[in-house]
């Protein structure tokens, strides 16, 4: 009696056993499939299924852990192709820029060199800043005789507009200062609260906008050709070098 319970308890182990390699040579076959079609995502977790369900199918685990190493470092040498392509991209847009890292500056920021105040006969105008991170920001510059005490810009053109968020004249984000009889303000609208602005000016360069500081007085100006081209170019070079980030902390992982 007891040799015929050890004999199918045995018969029932080896059963189990190859039900278990079966289902892990499945996955792991449907990982090398996923792989040749170019689907890694979806053969990694075929990968992950193998080695934590059926670790202990030893051979099909370990052709898995290969596989995962062959897929890595396919990634990786793309990766890197990308990354290779894309300093050329970014070498081409910061001829663009002037860089500068002040000591009260965490990230080095860029600035156009088309929207350089010293070189601006009109000192009313939208400036684009960026920083190495990728971080854009929106800043209202307006100079005039009298104060206007803006504390938010819309744009818009035809059917086209966009409005910031306030920025009360109380923030450390309003500035306001007084030169020679000339009245001086600016707003810096960080990311998020320029309400659309940046984008809608940079993905319609050609557009011919119009923006108006508003406040308790309001001012009305034209966006020049040079202002909408810097807006582009720095959505351009705020893509690639976010882009650049997030491939160096992809590759440093899978290493």
């Amino acid at each position: 009696m007891i040799y015929r319970f050890l004999f199918f308890a045995g018969l029932i182990t080896c059963c189990a056993c190859s039900t278990a390699e079966k289902k892990a040579a499945k996955h792991l076959q449907a990982a090398q499939t996923l792989y040749s079609a170019g689907d890694t995502v979806a053969a990694l977790a075929q990968i992950d299924t193998v080695t934590r369900l059926y670790a202990h199918e030893v051979r099909h685990a370990a052709a898995a852990v290969e596989l995962r190493k062959t897929i890595y470092s396919d990634i990786v040498f793309r990766q890197q192709s990308e990354l290779d392509s894309l300093a050329v991209t970014i070498a081409a847009l910061e001829k663009n820029f002037t860089q500068e890292k002040t000591e009260f500056d965490r990230y080095m920021q860029y600035m156009h060199k088309r929207q350089n105040p010293e070189q601006r006969w009109n000192q009313s105008y939208l400036q684009i800043r960026l920083d190495e991170t990728g971080a854009l920001s929106l800043v209202s510059n307006y100079c005039g005789s009298t104060w206007l005490n803006h504390t938010s810009v819309r744009v818009y053109d035809g059917d086209l507009q966009a409005q910031s968020n306030e920025v009360p004249i109380d923030s450390p984000l309003n500035h306001h200062s007084d030169f020679d009889k000339t009245k001086w303000e600016k707003i810096s609208f960080p990311a998020g609260s320029d309400g659309g602005i940046i984008e809608l000016i940079a993905t319609n360069p050609s557009r011919k906008f119009k923006a108006v500081f508003r406040g308790k007085q309001q001012q009305y100006i034209l966006l020049e050709e040079f202002d909408r081209k810097a807006f582009a170019d720095a959505v351009s070079l705020s893509a690639a070098l976010k882009r650049r980030a997030a491939l160096r902390a992809s590759i440093e992982k899978l290493k």
